[in-house]
């Protein structure tokens, strides 16, 4: 289940914003209660994570596996150092385990797939490094293209990969 209209407005199709909060927990409940095994959120998805994290409280979360991903770094300059970057990917886990309201997280997706050598790789260092703490249980990425797919495929540490499918997209 995606939960971006539920953080922001979202959609071409979404006329009335993001749903009440009620609404946004009805939606979540019956999915699973429908058998949605897995809800995917993100930094960069407005109030999506507080929003999951309130509804799946009190047992719900035991239910449900949660796919958020990283910041999309956008504020991060080209030539950062590693420790101004390896702060930001903490910065990043750290605010989707509070909102999420979770020790660990089930699995992190890169925003972008560059995001897997940028800055020397250390946006990935960083994120295995948490995987191998326990903070994050699987790491994954987000892919815009057959390319992005095919570098991604590669890499053996990825054990999630989403993929924006369109029936009409024929690549």
């Amino acid at each position: 289940l995606g939960t971006a209209q539920l953080g922001m407005d979202y959609g071409i199709s979404n006329v009335t914003g993001i749903p009440e909060k009620q609404l946004a927990e009805n939606i979540i409940k019956v999915a699973i209660s429908n058998g949605i095994e897995y809800i995917d959120t993100a930094r960069a998805y407005g109030n999506s994570e507080a929003t999951v994290g309130q509804i799946l409280n009190n047992g719900w979360e035991k239910r449900v596996q949660c796919i958020t991903k990283l910041d999309s770094l956008d504020d991060c300059s080209d030539d950062a150092d590693p420790l101004t970057v390896r702060a930001l990917v903490t910065a990043s886990i750290d605010r989707s385990k509070l909102m999420l309201k979770r020790k660990s997280l089930d699995f992190v997706l890169l925003h972008r797939q560059s995001h897997l050598t940028s800055w020397d790789g250390e946006v990935w260092k960083t994120l295995k490094d948490f995987k191998e703490k326990g903070w994050i249980k699987q790491l994954g990425v987000s892919v815009e293209s057959p390319n992005e797919l095919m570098l991604a495929i590669k890499n053996q540490d990825i054990a999630l990969i989403q993929i924006p499918y369109n029936i009409l997209d024929w690549r």
